[in-house]
């Protein structure tokens, strides 16, 4: 059974303990996770699409069934903590207001998932996202709604990718074939 467990490391104890909604229909996987910058929600994703935001201190759940066709592979949040990003294997990227849970932009630039995601660390508006079966590297402004950038190398793929957030540097886990 897969639950969303949250721990307290001083005492050493499960302080709340959380089943997706979809988990007793399919039997689902929450795949990945994410704090919020101020520490008071969490967001979850699972192998059905469905996308949680739990406000932890009173374990109130917002649950958009359908966020993504097929599993959520990654979330991620802007430095600000306004939006949250999530990518899933029907190919899109969603970038949402963490408030509203609001669609802000979709996009679908990729010919398969973004496996990766990440957010510039003092550009708030900055999202970078890496294919995995494309190598497309392309960087929007989701402010604007604009591409500003974009890297193509066939021979790769993306898997991971990470700020220096005090040089604002961009590191990627890249395979070659």
């Amino acid at each position: 059974m897969w639950v969303l467990q949250l721990w307290n490391t001083g005492t050493k104890k499960i302080e709340k303990q959380m089943l997706c909604y979809c988990y007793e229909q399919h039997k689902c996987t929450i795949n990945t996770l994410i704090w919020h910058m101020n520490n008071d929600w969490c967001a979850s994703g699972c192998s059905r699409g469905r996308l949680h935001v739990i406000k932890l201190d009173t374990s109130m759940r917002e649950s958009i069934p359908l966020a993504h066709d097929g599993q959520i592979c990654l979330l991620r949040s802007s430095a600000d903590g306004c939006l949250l990003a999530s990518s899933g294997e029907d190919g899109a990227v969603r970038v949402r207001s963490w408030k509203t849970l609001n669609i802000i932009l979709e996009i679908r630039d990729h010919s398969s998932y973004g496996r990766a995601i990440a957010w510039h660390p003092w550009k708030a508006s900055c999202l970078v996202i890496g294919g995995i079966n494309d190598g497309t590297l392309s960087v929007w402004n989701v402010n604007t709604q604009r591409k500003e950038v974009q890297q193509l190398d066939p021979r790769a793929a993306i898997y991971s990718l990470e700020f220096n957030f005090l040089t604002g540097e961009l590191v990627a886990s890249v395979s070659m074939t």
